[in-house]
């Protein structure tokens, strides 16, 4: 998670014209599947580079970087409409799993070397993401140690393969930090039909704030991703209907913490963007059904939160 700084700015410091935004290692494996989420705003007053690299600490060993995908969003200008521009289509490709394959920029990374699994450019005052995932492997099935970063750059000359910097200081509150898993499943969620209109909190920063600083690597320079970006949420949903009639149950997003965005799949169908919603009365229905008398209708929901979205965003239930 690439989010903070999420304002790429002067004020930060830069080496060389590089600045690392975060960073992840692992040792005593031979092969390790990551999911990187990138998500800024260049206000640097110059185009600003970013890539994802791999440091190879061995001393015998070369790596492999296989099965690379992404999803780099377009440039979108800070005072347009970056929300769905940008954060909408990560979140549809993400969820969705049609990331696109291509290659890496190098598909080895030799012992005591660094390499560049991809890079993109964001010109000044423009926001852009990526969803970029690939695996790292032992070239020989030895144990693998290595250091992963994303890196900033301010020139166009910059050499990202001579970068090893700690991450920048944090900016502000958005998340960073890295962690053993990018995908979760929420506590259950049960409406009873026949108690009106009701509705539950997910991505709330609080019962399910998983992705925090403290179970991150480099805790102490990480931050909670209490929004979850970068991960697929799925809650599972009981229509509960205890009552003597058949009844249609309406299932909606409704956005709670601020303008939401992102992308909706329910009963493992279609991947749906959901547009623009505002707080409190902005809400999109995702799926509606009939629950006969005295039944359980079970509903899956997986979301994917969209870069600049607010949280939390509730699952609201009325009956018709």
């Amino acid at each position: 998670m690439s989010d903070n700084p999420e304002e790429l700015k002067d004020s930060r410091i830069f080496t060389n014209n590089m600045a690392t935004l975060w960073h992840d290692t692992a040792w005593g494996l031979t092969r390790v599947s990551y999911r990187v989420y990138i998500w800024h705003y260049n206000n640097l007053g110059t185009k600003a580079r970013i890539a994802v690299t791999v440091g190879n600490a061995s001393t015998t060993s070369k790596l492999k970087i296989e099965n690379v995908r992404w999803q780099l969003s377009s440039e979108i200008p800070n005072n347009r409409d970056f929300l769905t521009g940008s954060g909408l289509c990560l979140a549809k490709a993400q969820l969705g799993g049609t990331l696109d394959s291509t290659t890496p920029v190098d598909s080895v990374v030799e012992s005591n070397r660094l390499g560049i699994v991809k890079e993109f450019e964001i010109s000044n005052g423009y926001v852009r993401g990526a969803v970029l995932e690939f695996d790292i492997a032992s070239s020989d099935n030895s144990e693998m140690l290595y250091k992963v970063r994303t890196v900033a750059a301010n020139s166009s000359t910059a050499n990202f393969r001579n970068h090893q910097g700690a991450p920048v200081t944090s900016d502000g509150t958005h998340p960073r930090g890295s962690w053993s898993f990018s995908d979760l499943v929420g506590n259950k969620i049960t409406f009873n039909l026949g108690s009106g209109r009701q509705s539950v909190n997910i991505s709330n920063g609080s019962t399910d704030n998983l992705f925090t600083a403290g179970s991150s690597y480099d805790s102490a320079n990480a931050l909670d991703n209490k929004g979850h970006y970068g991960a697929n949420y799925t809650v599972n949903v009981d229509l509960n209907n205890n009552t003597d009639s058949d009844k249609t149950a309406i299932l909606y997003l409704n956005a709670r913490g601020g303008t939401y965005i992102g992308a909706v799949r329910v009963n493992n169908g279609t991947t749906y963007g959901v547009p623009k919603i505002s707080q409190l009365t902005g809400a999109v229905k995702i799926h509606q059904v009939l629950v006969p008398k005295r039944s359980t209708v079970p509903v899956k929901v997986e979301l994917a939160h969209g870069g600049g979205g607010a949280m939390p965003v509730a699952l609201l239930c009325e009956v018709v």
